[in-house]
């Protein structure tokens, strides 16, 4: 079971507190050792020691007088009993400054000056002090001198500084040391939690939404993990309408197509009849793209009722070989007196750069779809008044570029962002068409390994480009 967890804030305070806590009770501990270690330490080892004995020493010689001069094996024994060694030395001389014996033979007199100008003095060389000690006899008469030598700095004086620098730097070290402890726990704590967080968002990314992030606590971790587990929620409720929406407009599409079909059958029956009665001409034309129109409607209608659910095969295309330059000519002819009709004036050009008479390779079925919603799209979009629908085509050696613009209001800004967009519309339109219209349009052109572009000029403007055949390639 976890604990409870408090804030982030509460518990960076928490931890502030314990390290300082701690680190002065680790302070406290390591100051007591410490002055304990320091008092059981011997006297001797402190720089003043051996010149605080050189009183006590001279009372003691005093009171050995001349036999320290007249028995050197009895006074080196009584000498070595008072004096501290090793870290004090000792020589006796003789009241012409001669060495007797003792634990250091150097020359302690090199200007050669009597030692009665020497003695009950000290002389400081280099840290070394060397004092002279009188040996009078019982009559009052110098008899020598005992010279002691020194050092006033003690060996484990250097020790000791650095010994108490180290015990300052005590607490800022337990400071660090408990810091880093408290941190790497807190640390570790998050990090784990965080990358809970990671890999739920990966997760997300691959569209997996079953899973729950453990949320216990009251810190802002445990926000953000409840707070994604209600986003996480949200979301698969929003995908799970949107699939209930996309199950019913597949259902509602192929019941349409289906009650589409025998209407279509008639129409397309009495197109034929009208067709082997009438002998006009022109009006045989007419029928016969109203024949082309409902058949072609019929594919559409298959189509939606097979493939709809199936993108990839709703958009698969058929290819074959067409002449650009008629083809797209017998398209734009097809819209003219439908356009007309609508009070529109049409304009249509085909021009030709080409140098060789090269081909384009299309499903005739899906571009005659890209021309059919983009004359529609300008249809409903062009000005009511002295609007015109333009539509032009230009065969080049290596493309074919087909451009259909009107002079209606054209796109707005999030237009352009969002126009190939699948149901995609214009929050501002009344328009009731469900945005299919040119995402339809991108398709088939990609498709085609072509591409295709909007954007305004007095007007919107939709074109796109499909890749020439090379002749010599058939």
């Amino acid at each position: 079971m976890n604990k409870k967890r408090t804030s982030i804030k509460q518990q960076i305070r928490l931890t502030i507190a314990k390290t300082i806590l701690l680190s002065f009770f680790a302070t406290i501990i390591v100051v007591l050792a410490s002055w304990a270690i320091v008092m059981s330490i011997d006297d001797r080892y402190y720089a003043n020691y051996y010149e605080s004995q050189v009183p006590q020493i001279t009372d003691q010689v005093q009171s050995l007088n001349r036999e320290l001069v007249n028995s050197q094996a009895s006074g080196a024994k009584q000498l070595e009993e008072i004096i501290p060694t090793p870290g004090m030395e000792y020589q006796v001389l003789d009241e012409q400054g001669t060495f007797l014996y003792g634990s250091f033979s150097a020359n302690v007199n090199p200007e050669g000056v009597h030692l009665l100008n020497k003695v009950n003095k000290s002389f400081l060389e280099e840290n070394t002090a060397t004092s002279f000690i009188p040996i009078v006899d019982q009559n009052g008469t110098f008899a020598g001198s005992v010279v002691l030598q020194y050092k006033l700095e003690s060996e484990v004086e250097a020790l000791f500084n650095i010994f108490f620098v180290c015990l300052f730097l005590t607490p800022f070290f337990f400071i660090m040391i408990f810091t880093y402890y408290y941190a790497s726990k807190l640390g570790k704590n998050y990090y784990a939690r965080i990358q809970k967080l990671i890999v739920a968002t990966e997760l997300v990314r691959k569209q997996n939404l079953d899973f729950e992030i453990e949320a216990d606590g009251n810190d802002e971790i445990t926000k953000l993990s409840t707070s994604f587990n209600i986003m996480k929620q949200a979301l698969q409720d929003a995908l799970y309408q949107q699939w209930n929406l996309e199950k019913n407009r597949s259902e509602f599409i192929s019941s349409v197509s289906h009650d589409l079909k025998t209407p279509l059958t008639i129409m397309k029956a009495n197109a034929q009849m009208l067709e082997r009665k009438i002998k006009d001409e022109q009006h045989k034309t007419y029928i016969a793209n109203m024949i082309g129109e409902i058949e072609r409607t019929e594919k559409l209608v298959q189509e939606l009722g097979t493939k709809m659910n199936d993108e990839e095969s709703f958009f698969a295309i058929e290819t074959k070989t067409v002449e650009p330059g008629h083809f797209f000519k017998t398209e734009f002819a097809k819209y003219k007196d439908f356009v007309q009709n609508e009070g529109l004036t049409f304009h249509t050009s085909v021009l030709d750069y080409r140098k060789t008479a090269n081909t384009i390779q299309i499903d005739v079925q899906k571009i005659t779809q890209v021309i059919d919603n983009l004359i529609s799209n300008s249809l409903r979009f062009a000005e009511p008044y002295d609007g015109h629908i333009d539509c032009h085509a230009e065969c080049h050696d290596d493309y074919v570029k087909v451009t259909v613009s009107d002079n209606g209001k054209g796109f707005t800004e999030s237009d352009l962002h969002y126009v190939f967009q699948k149901f995609y519309q214009n929050n501002d339109s009344a328009d009731p068409h469900k945005g299919l219209g040119l995402y339809i349009v991108k398709h088939i052109i990609e498709k085609h390994g072509g591409n295709v572009q909007a954007w305004n000029d007095k007007g919107a403007v939709v074109s796109f480009q499909l890749p020439a055949i090379p002749k010599n390639s058939h």
